[in-house]
C-alpha cells in the first residue's frame, strides 16, 4: 500500500518536470525567433512580472505613511494622524551635518610642564642641528665656527715639528 503512494508521488513529480521542460522548450523556441530590438522589451516585461506586485504593494503602503506613531514612540503626545507630504518628508530626511566639535579631549590627562619643556627643547635642537648641517646658521650669522665644510675631511691637529738646525 505504501508503494502505491510513492508511485503516485513519483509520477506527479515526473509529470511536473515534463511540464516544466516543455514550457522551457517552448520559451527557447520562441526566443530563438526574436529580433535584437525585441530582447530589451522581453527583459523589461520579465522584470515587471517579477517585481511589479512588490512595487505596487510598496506604493500603496508608502502612500498611507503616517508620522504620528514615530512621534508617539519618541514621547510626543500626538493624537491625530499627521500625514507626510513631499515637502514635510524632505525636511525630515535631510542629510545630517557633523557638528563643530573640538577634537581635544577636555578630560585627558594633562602633561606636566617639564615634559612640555623637554619636548620644545628637543624640537628646537633638531631645528638648530638641521640649520647648522645645511650651513644656514653660517649664512645668517657669518660666524666661522658655525661653518660646516662638507668637502674637506676633518683633520686632527698635529703638533708642529721642531725646525732642524
Amino acid at each position: 500500500m505504501l508503494t502505491a503512494k510513492f508511485a503516485g508521488i513519483f509520477a506527479a513529480i515526473g509529470m511536473a518536470l515534463a511540464a516544466i521542460g516543455a514550457a522551457l522548450a517552448g520559451v527557447l523556441a520562441t526566443a530563438k525567433d526574436l529580433k535584437a530590438w525585441q530582447w530589451p522589451i522581453v527583459i523589461a516585461v520579465i522584470l515587471l512580472v517579477i517585481s511589479g506586485p512588490a512595487m505596487i504593494k510598496a506604493w500603496l503602503i508608502l502612500r498611507k505613511r503616517n508620522i504620528s506613531p514615530l512621534l508617539n514612540a519618541n514621547g510626543w503626545a500626538i493624537n491625530a494622524g499627521g500625514k507626510v507630504n513631499v515637502t514635510f518628508g524632505a525636511t525630515l530626511t535631510q542629510v545630517a551635518k557633523t557638528p563643530l566639535v573640538s577634537t581635544r579631549d577636555p578630560y585627558a590627562d594633562k602633561k606636566p610642564w617639564w615634559r612640555k619643556l623637554i619636548d620644545w627643547i628637543i624640537v628646537i635642537c633638531v631645528i638648530l642641528l638641521i640649520c647648522w648641517r645645511t650651513n644656514l646658521l653660517y649664512k645668517i650669522t657669518d660666524k666661522d665656527w658655525l661653518y660646516v665644510d662638507k668637502d674637506k675631511p676633518a683633520t686632527v691637529a698635529t703638533p708642529a715639528a721642531e725646525p732642524e738646525e
